[in-house]
């Protein structure tokens, strides 16, 4: 199991580590010219001045997702659409709650199920823990082949549990104003994602894959005032198909396969 802690300073340093909102005035993004260095130093000491630094990212336009926490269930409990499991409103009470890691990443499905001390193949066991020292460790003994079952050869996942696509869906508060523009960056997943917001889906599964990538979708025509949500569906990864991770030959292959979110949202 993969938690992809980092520090800090590296998840603020790179705007490549996250799926994040970004938002921007027009004036930032048409400035051209011999006069670019001033103007953006105007417009940065204007955004210290008259805006919220987010502590999550230490800038005032980019915002990680997720700060409040997220919920998330595979697609075996969640039926739904993708339309429906991201639009504002959507009771995902029952789901998982997961919290982001302390690099703001959201992590992977066996991380999820261990946060809620879910053992789900052997539920004497729970509530599990992350403890190094308990018996109820995931990390003791053989609990996570207990728990979540076993993966003997790098590929696509066998597991009925990490076979399918999990969800994962967060709210969070928009309030643009007249010339500015919002757009949603998702940089790397594990498997592959489509990826849905305020009940539209902004992006597929075919594009939205490798764990070193980079997509931006507008969210300007998009969005509302208030609460929106968004949602990500991720897919199984398969190392051997996909731009992604697997495990050197001797450590053992998480059950879930790495499948999940490994950069801040």
């Amino acid at each position: 199991m993969r938690h992809w802690t980092r520090s800090r300073s590296v998840a603020c340093a790179s705007v490549l580590a996250a799926l994040s909102l970004v938002t921007a005035t027009a004036a930032d993004a048409t400035t051209t010219g011999s006069s670019h260095g001033a103007a953006a130093s105007r417009s940065a000491r204007d955004i210290a001045a008259h805006s919220h630094v987010h502590p999550s990212t230490g800038a005032s336009n980019i915002v990680d997702l997720g700060g409040n926490g997220w919920r998330v269930q595979s697609s075996a409990v969640a039926t739904q659409s993708g339309g429906q499991i991201s639009t504002p409103g959507f009771n995902a009470s029952s789901w998982l709650a997961v919290a982001n890691d302390d690099a703001g990443a959201p992590g992977t499905e066996v991380e999820a199920l261990a946060q809620n001390g879910q053992c789900p193949d052997d539920t004497s066991l729970q509530p599990v823990n992350q403890s190094s020292d308990s018996h109820n460790s995931v990390f003791y003994s053989t609990n996570m082949k207990l728990c979540y079952g076993f993966l003997g050869s790098i590929g696509s996942d066998s597991d009925k549990l990490f076979n399918i696509g999990w969800w994962w869906r967060t709210d969070f508060t928009s309030s643009l104003t007249s010339g500015q523009s919002a757009s949603l960056i998702v940089n790397g997943v594990v498997g592959a994602a489509n990826v849905w917001v305020d009940g539209q889906q902004v992006a597929t599964s075919s594009t939205v894959t490798g764990i070193n990538t980079r997509f931006t979708f507008s969210l300007t025509s998009l969005l509302r005032q208030g609460t929106n949500s968004v949602a990500v569906e991720v897919l199984p990864n398969n190392p051997q198909t996909m731009f992604t991770v697997d495990d050197v030959d001797w450590n053992q292959i998480p059950p879930d396969n790495n499948t999940g979110i490994p950069f801040p949202v």
